[in-house]
C-alpha cells in the first residue's frame, strides 16, 4: 500500500459524489421545470 493511496480513495469518492450530485440536481431541475410549465398552462 503506498503513501499515496488514501489520496486516490478521497479523490475517486469525492469524483463519484460530485457525478451523483449533479445528476440529482439535474433531475430535481427538470422536475422543477416541468412543474413550471403545468402550473403556466
Amino acid at each position: 500500500m503506498n503513501s499515496n493511496a488514501p489520496f486516490d480513495f478521497l479523490r475517486d469518492r469525492l469524483n463519484l459524489s460530485r457525478r451523483t450530485f449533479l445528476k440529482t440536481s439535474a433531475s430535481a431541475a427538470a422536475l422543477g421545470a416541468s412543474g413550471l410549465l403545468e402550473l403556466k398552462t
